[in-house]
């Protein structure tokens, strides 16, 4: 019977930042060690709410695993959640709110304005005005913060901050393994 155990000495070339792979953008690797996937604008962007009510949601409190984040609150009452969680694109349906921490990775590896920390992207279709480039405004993740609260990344500063309040954008990820 053959070996079918992986071959621990392979490594895989990490994609450019901006790539098109797996139904959207390479964006970087998260602190869990798989490649981040950003969705295409026309398809995975939005604005919504993080939640209907000031009240906690259980489960979304990972800094690192959106994806497991997004299965705990996917529902009516979390309707950013509920738009990630719902996307079938590029044959792929694994699309959920990113965590804390993806955002974060997304805005250093592609922030789209000129004269900003970090600098703007090197990847022309992420850049301020590009076909794919993120709005400079904050962007909802799916980490909770507390009951009244839920972790939001900025793509004009790079600030973060904490609220359940207003609308905000919602852009989609995904997660590959290496």
């Amino acid at each position: 019977m053959p070996d079918t155990a992986p071959n621990p000495g392979l490594t895989i070339p990490v994609p450019a930042i901006g790539t098109p792979i797996a139904g959207g953008f390479f964006g970087g690797v998260s602190r869990d060690g798989t490649w981040i996937i950003v969705s295409p604008k026309a398809e995975g962007e939005t604005v919504l709410a993080w939640k209907t009510t000031m009240t906690a949601s259980p489960g979304a409190l990972s800094f690192v695993d959106g994806l497991a984040n997004t299965r705990d609150i996917a529902d009516a009452d979390h309707p950013a959640a509920a738009f990630c969680a719902a996307l079938r694109i590029g044959g792929y349906d694994d699309w959920h709110l990113g965590s804390l921490d993806d955002m974060q990775t997304l805005m250093r590896n592609l922030m789209p304005l000129s004269g900003g920390n970090p600098a703007q992207t090197a990847v022309e279709a992420f850049q301020e005005g590009g076909a794919e480039a993120f709005e400079a405004a904050w962007h909802w993740t799916s980490t909770q913060d507390s009951p009244g609260y839920a972790w939001l990344q900025d793509f004009g500063y790079g600030l973060q901050y904490y609220t359940k309040y207003d609308r905000h954008r919602v852009r989609a990820v995904r997660k590959c393994l290496l």
